[in-house]
């Protein structure tokens, strides 16, 4: 089961050797500010290529101050973005269609957990993606993403049928915003393959 009270032991090697981090799960508005503050860099490098590169501007350093517990060590802001990657982790295993819902597993910190979601329809969808992300265009040939959270998690809650594996059923923000973003996946794929 998965809780979002107490403190998490992270464990990490350091240039100073194996160490522990102690953190309490971010508070949805420290998520939001998080992903607010990161960005997707994309290069266009000449003749079809690309090159992605996810910028973290210091956020995930920022995060570690606000939820690292007494005795923690001070890390180094990539040290802190990989303590964060992994309280943050969320990996979706399944999604699996019934009628007008999806179920989607999630592998999360520690435990497994449920999505069971009604199908959003093409006029919350395109809300969704209205709203979810900017892009911007900058020289060079250079174009940069910034993403918002709590567009995900509104249509989250506006589809949500019931969730499990969560002990005290409060599910975090970036949980509904990857849970969302796999039924998103899931019916573009399926009308690709029903337009085909």
């Amino acid at each position: 089961m998965f809780d979002t009270n107490g403190t998490m032991t992270v464990a990490l090697r350091t240039e100073r050797g194996a160490e522990q981090a102690k953190v309490r799960f971010p508070t949805d508005e420290e998520w939001s500010e998080w992903f607010r503050t990161r960005h997707i860099l994309i290069a266009q490098l000449g003749r079809g290529a690309s090159q992605y590169d996810m910028e973290d501007s210091g956020a995930a350093a920022a995060l570690y101050q606000e939820v690292r517990q007494e005795g923690s060590p001070d890390l180094h802001p990539l040290e802190a973005k990989w303590v964060i990657d992994q309280v943050g982790k969320r990996e979706v295993t399944e999604v699996e269609a019934d009628g007008n819902e999806l179920t989607v597993q999630m592998k999360v910190w520690g435990a497994e957990v449920e999505h069971r979601l009604r199908i959003p329809g093409v006029k919350e969808v395109s809300q969704f993606r209205r709203v979810s992300s900017r892009i911007v265009s900058l020289p060079f040939g250079k174009q940069q993403i910034k993403q918002k959270l709590e567009p995900g998690v509104q249509l989250y809650d506006a589809c949500l049928v019931k969730t499990g594996g969560y002990s005290n059923g409060s599910i975090p923000a970036i949980h509904k915003d990857e849970a969302i973003r796999a039924v998103l996946t899931f019916i573009e794929e399926e009308a690709d393959e029903g337009n085909a």
